[in-house]
């Protein structure tokens, strides 16, 4: 049976602060939906619900978005002041984000 699709021809844009966006991000993975039916849940008034977390996964998890925020502010610091290696740096966020998502997918 095919998936019926759905018409939404309209998009809505959302600027947030870094802490907002901190923590609609961390509500994503928290609830495991996608940021589309995040909000539509929201809009309708409903809580999406949280799914189940181990205490080690949130401890990981806090590791990781603590590490991936050190790696902006050290980017924006760097490209600000002019000195970065940027084969060095690429390489490191690369392998930072295939840890994050390796971690994301297991759970």
């Amino acid at each position: 049976m095919a998936l019926e699709k759905r018409n939404r021809p309209n998009r809505v844009q959302v600027r947030l602060s870094d802490e907002e966006y901190e923590f609609f991000r961390r509500n994503l993975e928290l609830t495991g939906l996608t940021a589309e039916a995040y909000l539509r849940q929201l809009i309708v008034d409903k809580t999406p619900k949280v799914k189940e977390v181990s205490e080690l996964d949130k401890n990981i998890q806090a590791h990781l978005y603590a590490i991936g925020n050190n790696l902006n502010q050290i980017s924006r610091r760097a490209n600000s002041m002019g000195i970065i290696n940027v084969d060095l740096f690429t390489k490191s966020v690369n392998e930072f984000e295939s840890i994050m998502k390796a971690f994301l997918e297991q759970r």
